[in-house]
Order: C-alpha cells, then sequence, then structure tokens
C-alpha cells in the first residue's frame, strides 16, 4: 500500500527542517511526502 503524505506550508522552514528527516526515516520507499506551499518568503520551498 502506497501512503501519501501532504503537508501545508507557509514559512515552515525551520520546523521542516527539524522534522521532515524523522518522517522520512518512518516510510517505505515507495510512500511519497507532498509539501504544498503557499507563497512561503522563508526559503522553505
Amino acid at each position: 500500500m502506497k501512503i501519501s503524505i501532504v503537508i501545508p506550508n507557509y514559512n515552515g522552514q525551520k520546523l521542516l527542517e527539524e522534522n521532515l528527516p524523522e518522517v522520512l526515516k518512518a516510510i517505505n520507499k515507495e510512500d511519497e511526502i507532498i509539501v504544498v506551499d503557499d507563497a512561503s518568503t522563508d526559503g522553505s520551498v
């Protein structure tokens, strides 16, 4: 089974840097992470 994780983001650079590596450790290779950005200005995407 493939799992899709959708992460809404707006200026969440620090949170993404801190938490994304842990999420990547917890999922399988065939799963996906989709970051939906709303015009961030902090360089997060």
